[in-house]
This record gives structure tokens, sequence and C-alpha cells, in this order.
């Protein structure tokens, strides 16, 4: 009987793991591109980023043209501050057909985390039929531009111009707040961030 440290013993490893490996591949072939999505969205839910990056990509080698995968990965990449890469992805869902005003605030975001805040002004616009939550965004989105040129007080007046749009828009009342905190208002502050902001949303 030969040794299971031996060569014998690692060649019946290497065929176990080829074996393993075979069958993981033969069962994600089964999936459907409807269960990666409802998979890739669950992780999500969860906040398991790299399950749900791994998924979603699972959904894209399988079909490169899948415009909701592009989208959701170029989303989530703006979250987590990936520009660049959120860029190129968001690109290639409004390319595939995912309606513009979807893309508008992740866009304008992974301009923000590459420093093109020119371009957040001159790419990401409102549109007339945009909701009030997208408008909020973008005014919000224009405020951190405004603060990253370092015109601060125009950025903190775009972040109330966010709140009055939209007053249960989050991120309004984070800015507000820090724009507080800047000019030495900490109680300001404190009253923009108290805990009926808790139930406030954020856009999807």
């Amino acid at each position: 009987m030969r040794n299971a440290n031996g060569v014998g013993g690692r060649a019946g490893w290497v065929t176990l793991a080829a074996a393993l490996l075979l069958t993981a591949c033969e069962k994600d072939k089964s999936i459907s591109e409807a269960e990666h999505l409802e998979r890739a969205k669950a992780f999500q839910a969860q906040g398991k980023h790299q399950s749900f990056v791994i998924e979603i990509k699972n959904l894209l080698q399988k079909n490169p043209n899948h415009a909701e995968g592009h989208f959701l990965l170029g989303e989530n990449y703006a979250n987590l501050g990936y520009g660049i890469d959120a860029e190129k992805e968001l690109l290639r869902a409004k390319e595939l057909g995912i309606d513009p005003e979807r893309v508008k605030v992740p866009l304008g975001k992974s301009l923000l985390d590459q420093k093109e805040y020119k371009r957040v002004f001159s790419e990401i616009r409102p549109a007339i039929a945009s909701s009030t939550i997208t408008v909020a965004g973008i005014k919000a989105l224009y405020a951190q531009a405004e603060i990253g040129l370092k015109q601060f007080e125009k950025g903190c007046e775009l972040f109330r111009e966010a709140k009055q749009t939209d007053n249960k828009y989050i991120p309004a009342y984070w800015g507000i707040a820090q724009c507080s905190l800047g000019f030495g208002k900490p109680i300001e502050a404190a009253e923009e961030l108290g805990p009926d902001r808790l139930v406030l949303r954020v856009p999807n």
C-alpha cells in the first residue's frame, strides 16, 4: 500500500480536486441567468460584496451583453469607490439599453471618485422627467464636486437644495452636517443627523 503522502497520494488528491472542479463547473452551467441575477441581488442585500461580484461575473461570463448585470456591477463598484471600473460598467449598461436615469447618480459617483469634478457638471444632467430623488442625488453630486473644487459655500448650498428637493434624501443630511462641522457648528451638525433621520431613504 502506498503512503498517502507519496506520489500515489498526491495523484489521488489532484484527481479528486479536478473532479470537484468539474462538478462545480457543471453545476454552474445548470444555473440560469435569472438565477444568477437573483442570487447576486440576495448577496448584495446581505452586504456580501465579494459573493455578489462573483455571482454577477458568472452571469456576465454566460451573457456579456446582460445590461442589468453590468449596471448592478457598476453601481456596486461606485458605492465601494472603484471609480474607473464603475464608469466602465455603467457606460456599458447604458449602451445595452439600461434607462439612462438609473445610471446618472452612480455614474456621477464614479466621476467624483476619479476627481473628474468638471465632468460631473457637464455629463450628469437632470431631465424634465427625472424623479425628485434623482434630482436630489444630482444636486448632492454637484455639491461634492464644488467642494472638490474648493468652492465650499457653493457646495454646502447645493446640499441644502438637495434636501429641499427631497427631504428624505439621506446624503443631503450627511452633506449639510459635514458642512456644519467644517464651519465650526457641531450642534447644527448633530441636529441634521438626529435619530429620525434613520427612516430616510437613499436612491435605488
